[in-house]
């Protein structure tokens, strides 16, 4: 089984349960908040992030330990999602379903259509290698 490239790189930062549920084009938005939260860590060695997912069309990291700079650095890319299409990762928007006036997502006009979650499989995550693999 393959790690998962974040685990790779954020070795320290990321818990052994640590689970992706994110489209592709928010991939860079995550590499950058894991880079100022792992700046942080020298800080707080203590803070761990254990998930990472799309909620109502905002970027969620839950973890541990963080700090009231760690939540800033957090709030500001859950703030930075809202505009960024979670697919392909250019400036995007909110879009509803026509089951439910909430958000279910973020996208640009060329994927404003594309309602469907297109997950990054984590080694821990096989239902979402398997969801996928189905795409």
């Amino acid at each position: 089984m393959s790690r998962s490239p974040l685990r790779e790189q954020f070795p320290t930062l990321v818990g052994e349960h640590f689970q992706v549920w994110v489209s592709e084009g928010w991939l860079s938005l995550v590499m950058e908040t894991l880079q100022l939260l792992l700046q942080e860590q020298v800080i707080t060695p203590a803070l761990r992030v254990f998930q990472i997912k799309q909620k109502w069309g905002d970027l969620i990291i839950n973890g541990e330990e963080f700090s009231d700079r760690a939540y800033a650095v957090v709030r500001e890319a859950e703030i930075k999602s809202k505009s960024i299409c979670e697919v392909c990762g250019k400036p995007g928007g909110p879009i509803t379903s026509s089951y439910s006036p909430r958000v279910v997502g973020v996208r640009c006009t060329n994927h404003f259509s594309v309602i469907s979650n297109i997950l990054i499989p984590d080694e821990s995550n096989e239902e979402a290698r398997k969801l996928n693999e189905q795409l």
